[in-house]
């Protein structure tokens, strides 16, 4: 989680709030490591700060879901 709990709280269902939902995820290893390359906007300078998440501009990663279900 991106914060500290709230006082009190000692649950998941406690520390969620309206806007949040778990989900079941499944992990697969692959145990590979493949060496990133750098992109041509980072090298142009894009004020872009997407980092490693594809079609995430600065402007609308506000209010994007997880999953990608906006």
């Amino acid at each position: 989680f991106d914060r500290q709990a709230r006082s009190g709280v000692d649950t998941l269902q406690q520390f969620m709030t309206p806007n949040m939902f778990a989900q079941d995820v499944a992990i697969q290893f692959s145990n590979r490591t493949v060496i990133p390359q750098a992109s041509t906007q980072q090298q142009s300078g894009s004020s872009s700060s997407s980092g490693n998440r594809p079609g995430m501009s600065s402007g609308n990663r506000q209010n994007a879901r997880p999953g990608g279900r906006n």
